[in-house]
Formats: C-alpha cells, structure tokens, sequence
C-alpha cells in the first residue's frame, strides 16, 4: 500500500510500450542502445522482453521509497529506485 515515503499515485502509473520497445532496449536507438546493452548484459531482457519489464517497474514502483521529488512547469517530477532480478 503506498504511503508517504512512497511514489504518490503510483498504482495509476503507466509505462508506455514505445518508451521501452523504442527507447530502453533498443540497441539502435542512438541514446538507448546503451540502457540497452546494460539491461541486456545485466539481466537478459531484450527487446521483446519490453511487457515483462513494464510489468516488473509497475509492481516494483508500489512499495519502492520516494528518492526525490520537484516540480517543473508541467508536472510533478518523482524519483524513485528498487531492486529487480532479470
């Protein structure tokens, strides 16, 4: 359940597919191919592995301890870290 020392509204967070499939673990990407090549090397998520990482952030983002917060013109911006097995 969150709490004060969690991410707010974090039970309603999205983790868009293109922002994974695209970006994240796309080792063609320009910028992500590094994130790529680390989350390939670390964990063995690959690129086609993009849903079992959403579904891996989304449930550990619900207990994991607010790191930073601000806000910026447009929203809130949170940080947040937590531990998962590949």
């Amino acid at each position: 359940m969150p709490s004060a020392e969690t991410l707010p509204d974090a039970d309603r967070a999205v983790v868009p597919r293109e922002k994974l499939e695209g970006y994240i673990l796309n080792p063609g990407h320009e910028v992500g191919r590094h994130k790529a090549r680390v989350f390939g090397a670390a964990l063995g998520i690959q690129r086609d592995d993009w849903e079992y990482l959403r579904d891996r952030i989304l449930v550990g983002i619900l207990a994991a301890p607010l790191g930073a917060a601000r806000d910026k013109p447009w929203a809130a911006s949170t940080k947040s870290s937590y531990r998962s097995k590949g």
